[in-house]
């Protein structure tokens, strides 16, 4: 028996031992015997007096939030008692102790980052960012002009055509809910500049000198067009003569034009594709 990713030994209870546990819910479960040393032999002078097994239950459940109750048991082994506490990986996560987050690597326990933390939140309610309600945004905060051209894009392409209102609109795509708007909704139909989805785009003549650049502080529809004029304009061009009355013109990237909701740029064996974000498919 040795420790691993859902088993770990302590020679005698204490912050250590709920540490694993925090550790232990916030993966996939596991348990802390007590009263063995790091090989898993049991540790002669270790008791296990009446009330002590109850004690260390509620001690565990006081220092963590949400509050853990941990299965726990007396076993034997090489013929002596020693303490067993089992924990499953908890649904609504992350469980804290003392304020501070951890998970179960392998054979040791790894304190959470924040970045860690949001995303194990997000991740036990199956929702992620960008469906999540920001309070700081409201309808009055969004474009229905830009709702009405986005329904417009979607009915080019669509048998059935989507005749609803914007804000019915809206609410279909679960962009906004009961509670508010979403992250999501506020980046592709922002009314102002949006600096939480800013782009910086550059055209380098050399390794440190910029010759073009552009800042786009806008909803991802139309970053979407920005780009890729940005990119239209550095495009190496040549130009054909070939006798007709209009020159031919190709580019190092050539542009088949825009199809459906996709712009494409071939070029020998591959295909370059920018899909616009949401968009026939819905």
């Amino acid at each position: 028996m040795q420790e691993d990713s859902h088993t770990e030994f302590k020679s005698s209870f204490s912050d250590a031992v709920i540490e694993s546990l925090v550790a232990f819910t916030n993966t996939k479960g596991g348990k802390v015997l007590v009263g063995v040393d790091n090989e898993g032999n049991p540790i002669k002078s270790f008791t296990i007096g009446g009330e002590t097994l109850q004690n260390w239950v509620n001690e565990v459940k006081n220092k963590t939030q949400p509050n853990i109750i941990p299965d726990a048991e007396i076993i034997t082994i090489q013929g002596k008692d020693v303490a067993s506490l089992y924990v499953q990986e908890f649904p609504i996560k992350p469980v804290s102790f003392k304020g501070r987050y951890f998970k179960r690597v392998r054979n040791s326990n790894h304190q959470l980052s924040l970045t860690e933390i949001s995303d194990l939140h997000l991740k036990s309610f199956n929702s992620s960012w960008d469906s999540y309600i920001n309070p700081e945004y409201t309808v009055d905060t969004l474009s229905l002009d830009k709702v009405r051209d986005f329904v417009a894009m979607c009915n080019k392409d669509r048998e059935v055509r989507i005749e609803d209102d914007p804000l019915t609109v809206l609410t279909k795509f679960e962009l906004i809910k009961a509670s508010g708007v979403t992250n999501a909704c506020y980046l592709l139909f922002a009314d102002h500049d949006v600096f939480s989805a800013s782009m910086e785009l550059g055209r380098f003549d050399t390794a440190t000198s910029i010759k073009d650049s552009l800042s786009i502080r806008s909803n991802l529809f139309t970053e979407v067009e920005d780009v890729i004029n940005f990119v239209r304009k550095h495009i190496n061009k040549s130009y054909i003569i070939s006798g007709d009355p209009q020159r031919g013109r190709t580019m190092a990237i050539p542009h088949t034009g825009y199809s459906g909701n996709r712009y494409q740029y071939d070029r020998p064996s591959r295909l370059y594709t920018l899909r616009r974000f949401l968009g026939q498919d819905i």
